[in-house]
Formats: C-alpha cells, structure tokens, sequence
C-alpha cells in the first residue's frame, strides 16, 4: 500500500463541495464530503485500477463517487489527489496543476 496525499486543490474542492450541500443539509454534506476523502484513501491499494482521462495532461485518472469525480495520478511512491469535482464539470478546463504544487 502506498501513501495517498490530497493536494491543497483537491481539498479546496471538498470544502466548496461541503459549503454548497451545507446549504440543504450539513448532515449530508458531512456523509459526502467524508465519503469523498474515504474513497480517495482506498487508491492506495491497486491505484491504477480506474482508467486515464485521454486529452489531459500527464496521466490522470477518473473515478466517481456518486455524482463526483476524483481525478489522480500515481507514481511509484505516492498517490496525488488533484481535484474533486461535479461529474457534469469540463474536466478540461480545470487546473490541474496549481503552481505551489508542481
């Protein structure tokens, strides 16, 4: 098992994600946003099992968690959360690689 490390985007993600279900409900924005950071946690056992996203930068992965999707990349040492975002997002457009952490 490797370790598994959310980047500063990925967690400002989850928090967006937090503050806008808070809105209807701060119950189920807790279960959620718990049950996004837990599925990311679990890549640290076979990483490479969700498919790459063609066109994007490098190799990145997709996964959903309900209507979410966690996009990531492995190396052999670590798995590298990037972002977390609505599964309807333009994953192209999104930044993926902010500066303070390339």
């Amino acid at each position: 098992m490797i370790p598994v490390h959310l980047w500063q985007a990925a967690i400002t993600d989850i928090c967006h994600i937090w503050d806008w279900l808070s809105q209807l409900s701060s119950e189920a924005a807790t279960r959620i946003s718990d049950g996004l950071i837990d599925a990311a946690l679990t890549l640290g056992e076979f990483p490479n099992r969700h498919p790459l996203v063609r066109g994007l930068e490098g190799e990145v992965h997709r996964f959903t968690v309900g209507s979410w999707a966690v996009l990531y990349e492995c190396t052999d040492a670590r798995v590298h959360i990037l972002r977390i975002a609505a599964g309807s997002t333009d994953l192209f457009a999104l930044d993926l690689r902010p500066s303070e952490e390339k």
